[in-house]
């Protein structure tokens, strides 16, 4: 095999390990795709196996697994009041209340801390009501209600107390 160097302009970067921790090719082929699309465009897995060979549910497949191991990040965002956006070039009425999905990829796995300041970027955006993640473990909601390391009684409730021991 000869391997020849690429002009920067004409390749998509993809980290060494997606590619070996990657449970699929197709993964890491679904990925690379999402990696190499423009900002801003509309890429779903609908779109795509109209343009490939593989299937919706393939692509899905994989696209949950790019998601499981954090390589897309989705948020599922909740407009607070009705607004107008435009689809297709066409001005659309959004009813507060309403939710859409966006998504934000790498080829290097996302970390908590990567999440929460994009949740910070969407509500500063503005209209954002409440909003979700996947995966759920990288959710900044989620982990603001971990408890604190306050000590907890074990299960069971509390043992007896004194004077209420059997006596052997």
């Amino acid at each position: 095999m000869r391997k020849r160097v690429s002009r920067p302009r004409r390749f998509a970067a993809v980290d060494n390990g997606a590619i070996d921790g990657l449970p699929s090719i197709l993964s890491i082929g679904l990925l690379t795709c999402l990696v190499r699309a423009k900002d801003g465009a509309d890429v779903n897995v609908e779109t795509l196996s109209n343009d490939y060979d593989e299937g919706e549910k393939s692509l899905s497949k994989a696209m949950r697994a790019l998601v499981e191991d954090a390589y897309v990040v989705k948020f599922k965002i909740q407009r607070a009041t009705t607004e107008t956006v435009i689809e297709d070039g066409k001005e659309v009425v959004k009813r507060g209340g309403s939710w859409y999905t966006t998504f934000t990829v790498d080829s290097i796995p996302f970390t908590a801390a990567d999440v929460a300041a994009m949740v910070e970027e969407i509500y500063a955006e503005g209209n954002v009501k409440s909003h979700r993640v996947e995966p759920t473990r990288l959710d900044p909601k989620k982990a603001s209600s971990v408890p604190s390391g306050r000590p907890t009684p074990p299960p069971g409730g509390v043992g007896p107390t004194r004077g209420n021991v059997d006596q052997e």
